[in-house]
């Protein structure tokens, strides 16, 4: 089984280019200290994979071809990652938790707003006083994002431009 599913990840490298992000959970089977992996996105040359480690929260970074580890990063800064896509400059874009309220791509498929296409600077504005706020939900969810960062600066950009 490992055999197979590593063949599918090298199968897979090469088209990164085509598809950007994609699902690849069965690397926890293979990799040790990742929990609740949710999403990966390929780096634009296919040689890397940028695994969401929710439990952890944080970025695992694996070579695509071995998935040696290569780093971590996000922790103390991420609040629980799930999806992570590159934009089209290149940018790594990670959503920690957002779609769960906002839906996928920022477009609600609940009463709660949709956040897409908002102006960039009210997307900022907003993320920011409301992680200020412990009695706004988004105080809790949005509580990784203080003060303006250019983490933040590059999904509002993406989130606006939908």
């Amino acid at each position: 089984m490992r055999a197979i599913a590593f063949a599918v990840l090298v199968l897979l490298a090469p088209l990164a280019a085509a598809q950007p992000t994609l699902k690849v959970t069965l690397v926890a089977e293979f990799t040790g200290g990742l929990s609740q992996p949710h999403d990966a996105a390929f780096s634009s040359d296919g040689k890397l994979i940028y695994v969401t480690d929710m439990a952890n929260s944080r970025i695992r970074v694996l070579e695509s071809m071995t998935l040696k580890d290569v780093g971590t990063f996000g922790e103390n800064e991420l609040s629980r990652p799930h999806d992570a896509e590159f934009d089209q400059a290149g940018r790594l874009l990670v959503a920690t938790q957002c779609a769960q309220c906002h839906g996928t791509d920022g477009f609600s498929k609940s009463d709660i707003d949709s956040i897409a296409g908002e102006s960039r600077n009210e997307l900022l504005r907003e993320t920011v006083e409301d992680a200020n706020d412990p009695d706004d939900l988004m105080g809790f969810h949005g509580g990784a994002y203080l003060s303006l960062s250019p983490e933040l600066e590059a999904i509002a950009d993406y989130l606006s431009k939908r």
